[in-house]
């Protein structure tokens, strides 16, 4: 039963990482400032990997991880980001709202992979290093929006 959990909980990771790689991808170029551009891509780029390393911790088990760069259950969500997107074009404010709720949810994803009991020493020590670098991110985003809302 905990080995289906950490597996369940793998794939969980890894659909909210590509979630999280998706959305700096994605709004990358309809924000205002050229350093948050940069800034995003450089996001897009790590989550990618982690996303990668997620799988390839998956594989080490003799497991196929899910394929989570498309799920139907998902369909409305995207469609909403696209959306969202759309009518958030140059406004950071919005974007880096956005991006606060999808790294909020993935730090979530982390600490469940995190609690359970299964988890190898050298995926926890993965697992860790990506989360404080999430968690980095996400106290990045969330001063950013800071000065924004200040300035406005």
């Amino acid at each position: 039963m905990a080995y289906e959990q950490l597996l369940h909980e793998l794939n969980r990771l890894q659909r909210r990482i590509y979630e999280s790689y998706r959305e700096y991808n994605t709004t990358q170029d309809n924000l205002d400032s050229r350093s948050l551009q940069d800034h995003f891509d450089q996001q897009a780029r790590q989550r990618k990997s982690y996303y990668e390393a997620i799988r390839e911790e998956i594989k080490r088990l003799d497991e196929i991880p899910d394929d989570v760069t498309r799920p139907f259950g998902d369909a409305a969500d995207e469609i909403f980001t696209d959306l969202k997107t759309l009518f958030s074009s140059e406004d950071d404010r919005l974007i880096l709202q956005g991006v606060k709720l999808t790294e909020h949810k993935l730090l979530g994803a982390y600490d469940q992979v995190l609690a359970v009991a299964t988890v190898t020493p050298a995926l926890r020590e993965v697992l860790e290093t990506q989360r404080a670098e999430v968690q980095r991110d996400y106290d990045a985003a969330a001063e950013e929006l800071a000065k924004i809302e200040g300035a406005a």
